[in-house]
């Protein structure tokens, strides 16, 4: 965390690197028991304080291009499935539901 405000990023984002260097050890699973009791709480802080660094002034202007970009990949990825869907044999009705749903 230290050397990721060293750099000018977030002190969360470091935390979160370490946590991923960490998984790769073999305390592993010391660090996941100790961890489990608090998990939901940590995470919720976590994307909270991630959140909270979001510059409303920025992203409000750009909201109709964010929301024109989610909903374009969305739609893609229910196209792929259903061609995926239907290249596997299924019924079209039930590739578009498969499609609509995983999207």
């Amino acid at each position: 965390a230290w050397g990721t405000a060293l750099a000018g990023l977030p002190m969360a984002l470091g935390a979160f690197l370490a946590g991923l260097m960490l998984a790769g050890t073999e305390y592993r699973h010391q660090i996941e028991a100790d961890i489990r009791p608090v998990r939901g709480v940590l995470l919720g802080l976590f994307f909270i304080s991630i959140g909270m660094l979001v510059d409303v002034g920025v992203v409000l202007p750009l909201l109709h291009w964010i929301l024109l970009v989610a909903v374009a990949l969305i739609a893609v990825k229910a196209l792929l499935i259903l061609g995926l869907c239907t290249a596997f044999g299924l019924p079209l009705p039930l590739a578009a539901s498969a499609g609509l749903h995983l999207a």
